[in-house]
């Protein structure tokens, strides 16, 4: 019995104190681009959405580069930002795709919202490890309808 009495708050504080592993903690590295053309889209209307610098510095860029690594830290929060001005839309819907050599795709994206109908083409890039990414897009012709500010400022390297 005095066996269990001292067994048993061992076993707990052991337990407790367990280490994890250094591949499932937090410090992992982000993930950077994503599985499909279409959740790269996803992921980056998110970001402009939020303007959110740590989502659009995972997804923005080529699997090459990506713009956070390519632009000073200021450069690439601005441009980001202006971005997020322009596509930051509420709700967005996928009008059409289309390719655009061997691993890139044309995606037209259209704001779902009546008030500020607009569409832009984003130009989304596949890497050599599969990973898809947003080049960028052309915000000719288009309004800009979110300038909130930025949530997040700290863009994670």
């Amino acid at each position: 019995m005095r066996t269990t009495r001292v067994a048993l708050p061992v076993l707990i504080m052991l337990a407790a104190c367990q280490t994890v592993p250094a591949h499932q903690s937090e410090r992992t590295a982000p993930v950077v681009g994503a599985s499909t053309a279409h959740a790269a889209v996803a992921k980056y209307m998110t970001g402009m959405r939020e303007a959110d610098f740590k989502i659009i510095g995972n997804i923005w860029g080529t699997g090459e580069w990506l713009a956070r690594e390519h632009y000073s830290r200021a450069e690439f929060e601005q441009r980001a930002f202006i971005t997020s001005c322009y596509l930051g839309w509420d709700g967005y819907r996928i009008a059409s795709e289309r390719p655009s050599g061997d691993r890139a795709r044309m995606v037209t994206v259209r704001s779902t919202n009546p008030a500020h109908a607009q569409q832009a083409t984003l130009r989304v890039d596949e890497s050599s490890r599969g990973r898809w990414f947003v080049e960028g897009t052309d915000l000719k012709g288009l309004r800009p309808v979110n300038c909130r500010g930025s949530t997040t400022t700290a863009v994670t390297r």
